[in-house]
């Protein structure tokens, strides 16, 4: 029977599966994954929101630490931006993403059952934010994706109105000034 060829055995199920890896090579995967989202000085890789924040922060001269960690009770959290000038105005910003941050939850159009399980912690690192920045005395700006990409001039105006908020008070003597605040002001509307 020279010549014939041998079957080969069909298999019953044609999807292809990939190999379980062993313990130490999904730990080495995932380490490489992450390093995707570092720089070589071991920081974060900013979002396409959070640089659009930072660039107008940055054209206006706006004093800003970009993530500022903070100590409370021996947890450390990240805040995108602390934006300060050290004596007159200090306050947070937080730039989240719709997914992570769950902002179809918000809205109401999902149930918390129905979030991820990123979605969730990140749901409740976000509370203890709000609430370490509420005990420290710190204003913390939250804008959401939408609001970034498709309504920037609510962003710009909060963020003025925030420093005008905290520096009017301190100003209120200097007419000078205060008039330079409202002309930047109006250059916005």
């Amino acid at each position: 029977m020279a010549g014939t060829r041998r079957k080969q055995p069909q298999r019953k199920n044609k999807k292809t599966y990939k190999k379980r890896l062993p313990r130490q090579s999904r730990k080495a995967r995932a380490t490489q994954d992450l390093k995707r989202y570092q720089n070589e000085d071991g920081t974060r890789i900013e979002t396409s929101i959070e640089k659009k924040i930072r660039k107008f922060l940055e054209k206006n001269n706006i004093p800003f630490t970009p993530e500022k960690f903070i100590e409370y009770h021996g947890k450390w959290k990240c805040y995108d931006f602390l934006i300060t000038d050290g004596l007159n105005f200090t306050f947070f910003i937080e730039a989240d993403g719709d997914y992570y941050h769950c902002t179809e939850y918000h809205e109401g159009k999902i149930a918390f059952s129905k979030l991820s399980k990123v979605q969730k912690k990140n749901y409740y690192n976000d509370k203890r934010k709000n609430f370490i920045a509420k005990k420290l005395g710190i204003p913390l700006l939250r804008f959401n994706e939408k609001q970034i990409k498709n309504g920037f001039q609510q962003v710009s105006e909060s963020i003025f109105d925030e420093i005008y908020r905290q520096t009017r008070n301190k100003w209120k003597t200097d007419k000078r000034t205060e008039g330079k605040i409202q002309a930047r002001l109006g250059e916005i509307d």
